[in-house]
C-alpha cells in the first residue's frame, strides 16, 4: 500500500513538471543570461520615477527561467525592490526613482549567483527646462569687503510654476558667497549672500541650473566696487604754540574717522601722521601710523625739535589704501615751541620772536653761577624776576646757542617799538609800554631791581635794568637798558658799573 502511494506521488510530480511552461532554475546545470529589455540609456529629471525597467533571464538553451532572484544597486535615488524575482516568463520589472543630483545615475543589475551575467542601466538626470530669474537688482554697487543684501533668484517650470528643491551653482569672480550650491524653497526661491572681494571695479556673480535644457538656465549679477569714503576730522590738538623745544607737546594730535552713510565711528582704519614742515618727530621718526580705535579716533604725540618758534606742520591722512579714501583727503596740525629748556639746570624759558626778527627770551635769566644773586638773597625773587648778574658773570650766563645781546641788538630791537630815549621823541615811552610785562610785544620785561657792588639791593618793581655785551669806552662800565616805571620810559645807559648786579635777557644765535 505504501509503495503504491509513493509511485502515485512520483507520477503526479512528473506530470506537473511536464506541464510547466518554464524549467525551474537549477544553478548546477544552467548557465543563466541577464538581458535588459528596456532602453539602457535613459534620461529624467531629479526625483522623477522612470517607466518600469524590464529584464529577462534565460539559460544556455535560450529558455526563459522563472524564480531567479536578481540583485539591484543604484548610484542615486531608490528602487521599489532591490531583489526582484523573475516571473513565469523569466521577466522581472524594476521601478527606479531618480536622485536629486544632476548628471549620470547608474543602476547595476546582477543575478544573485556567481558566474552569471550582469547589466547596467544609465540615466542622465537634467533639470528639465526649468527657467531661472533674478528677482533682486542685477546691477549692484558696494565697497571692498562689503556684504551685500541677499541676492534672490527664482526657478520655474515650463508652466511658470515655482519649482522646489532645485540645486543651483553659484560662482563669483571675487569675494565669496555663503552657499555655492543653494536650493530653492517651496516658492522656488533661493537666496545668496555675497561678500565682495577687495578689488575695485566690476565683480560678477553667475548663477546657473546644472544640466538644464532651458535657454534661461543661467543669470548674472554684477557689482561695481568703489572706494570707501569716510569723513576725516580734527578732534583736538591743533595750533599748539606754547610748546617746549625738545619736549613732547602737552596734548596729542587727535583725529576721528566717521562713516557718513550712517554717522558711525570707523575703527581699524590706519591714519598716518607725518611732519611735512619744521623740525619735530614722532618717537624719533618723521611719521607714525596709528589705527583708529572703537571711537574711530587715532592720536599721536609730537616731540618738538630744538628750534624754538619754528612752525611745525603735521599732516594726518589715511595710510596708503587703494580701497579707502577720506573727505577731506588730509587735515593739518600746526605747532611751535615758544619755550625751551636750559639743559644745564632744567629751567624753562618762554621765548618770542620780536619785530627785529630775532628770537629773545621772554623771561629773565635764572641760571646760578658765581657773580649772581637773587634780589634780597630771597629765592622767591629769583623765581619771579630771575637772577642779578655782574657784567662778567652775564657774559658766561646764557646757555649754548644763545648770547647776551649787544648794545646794537638792544637798540635796533627797541626802535621797532618806538625806540629808547635817545632815539624817540617820547623818550622811550612807546617802547616801554610795548616791552614791559603784559605789553603788546610779549617781551614781558620784569622790573627786578639791581644790586650794588656793596651788596645793597634796590629798585624792585621800579627798575628793570638789563646788561648788553658791549662795554663802553670808560673802563669798568658797559651799556645797559633800563625800564623805568616812574617815568614810563625805556632808557639806554652808558654808565653800567660792571660789578653791579643787573638782569639778563639772551638772544638766540
Amino acid at each position: 500500500m505504501k509503495n503504491l502511494k509513493l509511485s502515485t506521488l512520483l507520477l503526479l510530480l512528473f506530470l506537473l513538471i511536464e506541464s510547466c511552461d518554464l524549467p525551474v532554475v537549477d544553478p548546477v546545470f544552467n548557465v543563466l543570461t541577464l538581458e535588459v529589455l528596456s532602453e539602457t540609456q535613459i534620461s529624467g529629471t531629479p526625483g522623477e520615477t522612470l517607466p518600469p525597467i524590464r529584464l529577462k533571464v534565460t539559460n544556455q538553451d535560450n529558455v526563459a527561467i522563472a524564480g531567479v532572484e536578481l540583485k539591484v544597486e543604484v548610484s542615486s535615488g531608490n528602487v521599489d525592490d532591490t531583489q526582484p524575482t523573475t516571473d513565469n516568463q523569466g521577466i522581472a520589472t524594476i521601478s527606479w526613482t531618480l536622485g536629486d543630483t544632476p548628471g549620470e545615475h547608474t543602476m547595476d543589475i546582477s543575478i544573485n549567483s556567481s558566474g552569471n551575467s550582469s547589466q547596467k542601466v544609465t540615466a542622465l538626470v537634467t533639470q528639465s527646462s526649468y527657467a531661472l530669474e533674478v528677482l533682486s537688482e542685477p546691477q549692484l554697487s558696494g565697497t571692498p569687503g562689503e556684504t551685500l543684501s541677499p541676492v534672490e533668484v527664482k526657478v520655474t517650470d515650463p508652466d511658470n510654476l515655482p519649482v522646489e528643491d532645485v540645486q543651483l551653482d553659484v560662482e563669483v569672480s571675487s569675494g565669496g558667497v555663503d552657499n555655492s550650491q543653494p536650493r530653492t524653497n517651496s516658492q522656488g526661491i533661493a537666496k545668496i549672500i555675497w561678500t565682495l572681494g577687495q578689488s575695485l571695479g566690476e565683480q560678477r556673480m553667475t548663477i546657473s541650473i546644472p544640466n538644464s535644457s532651458s535657454n534661461n538656465n543661467s543669470e548674472q549679477v554684477t557689482a561695481m566696487v568703489t572706494q570707501v569714503s569716510y569723513n576725516l576730522a580734527i578732534v583736538s590738538g591743533e595750533q599748539q604754540f606754547n610748546a617746549t623745544a625738545g619736549e613732547p607737546l602737552e596734548n596729542p594730535f587727535v583725529v576721528q574717522m566717521i562713516d557718513p552713510s550712517n554717522s558711525t565711528a570707523v575703527s581699524g582704519v590706519v591714519v598716518r601722521f607725518e611732519v611735512v614742515e619744521g623740525n619735530a618727530s614722532f618717537a624719533g621718526g618723521m611719521s607714525t601710523s596709528v589705527p583708529t580705535n572703537t571711537e574711530g579716533r587715532a592720536s599721536a604725540t609730537l616731540t618738538m625739535g630744538e628750534n624754538v618758534l619754528d612752525t611745525v606742520i603735521v599732516q594726518a591722512r589715511l595710510a596708503s589704501n587703494s580701497q579707502v579714501i577720506s573727505e577731506p583727503e588730509s587735515v593739518q596740525f600746526s605747532s611751535a615751541a615758544d619755550r625751551f629748556t636750559d639743559e644745564r639746570d632744567g629751567e624753562i624759558y618762554q621765548v618770542v620772536r620780536l619785530l627785529d626778527g630775532k628770537v629773545w627770551m621772554a623771561d629773565n635769566l635764572n641760571y646760578t653761577l658765581g657773580g649772581s644773586w637773587c634780589y634780597d638773597n630771597d629765592p622767591a625773587n629769583c623765581n619771579e624776576y630771575g637772577r642779578l648778574y655782574t657784567w662778567e658773570a652775564a657774559l658766561e650766563a646764557c646757555p649754548a646757542g644763545w648770547h647776551l645781546p649787544s648794545d646794537e641788538e638792544w637798540r635796533e630791537m627797541a626802535k621797532k617799538y618806538g625806540g629808547v630815549d635817545d632815539d624817540a621823541a617820547d623818550d622811550g615811552q612807546a617802547a616801554f609800554e610795548a616791552l614791559i610785562s603784559a605789553g603788546t610785544s610779549v617781551f614781558d620785561a620784569r622790573l627786578g631791581g639791581y644790586r650794588y657792588s656793596n651788596g645793597i639791593f634796590e629798585g624792585i618793581d621800579d627798575f628793570g635794568d638789563y646788561w648788553s655785551i658791549t662795554p663802553t669806552n670808560t673802563t669798568g662800565f658797559a651799556w645797559y637798558y633800563s625800564f623805568r616805571r616812574n617815568d614810563g620810559e625805556l632808557w639806554r645807559n652808558t654808565f653800567g658799573t660792571k660789578s653791579n648786579g643787573l638782569s639778563c635777557r639772551c638772544v638766540q644765535d
